[in-house]
């Protein structure tokens, strides 16, 4: 298990931070506990750094699909640039209608279970 502290002005971990992968990340690094950073690298987790200020618009709030495939928010182009980058196929989804309460793409979604490849 591996805690991650972080500033109660985040409401939630993924929005400043969110799994792509088994090995790989995205992550506002500045926002972050130090501690827990060490801890992904040590486990052989990569962490792709994203700008602090997607903080608040929910920027890391992704939804991983598996198979290198990831579901993010219309407005978010920095994000889908980096995830695009590092060799996601990434699609933009359009949610602002239901986002307007706040809230982002993983949220609105339930665990998956994968079946491995």
């Amino acid at each position: 298990m591996l805690l991650c502290p972080f500033h109660a002005d985040h409401l939630h971990l993924d929005t400043i931070f969110c799994m792509v992968e088994k090995d790989e990340a995205i992550g506002c690094l500045e926002l972050l506990d130090p501690t827990f950073v060490e801890a992904l690298y040590e486990r052989g987790i990569k962490v792709i750094p994203m700008p602090t200020a997607l903080s608040s618009s929910l920027g890391c709030n992704i939804l991983s699909l598996g198979g290198r495939r990831i579901l993010t928010s219309a407005t978010d182009a920095v994000v889908t640039s980096a995830l695009r980058k590092a060799g996601y196929a990434v699609d933009d989804i359009d949610i602002s209608q239901f986002a307007a309460c706040g809230g982002g793409i993983h949220c609105l979604t339930q665990p998956l279970r994968r079946i491995p490849a």
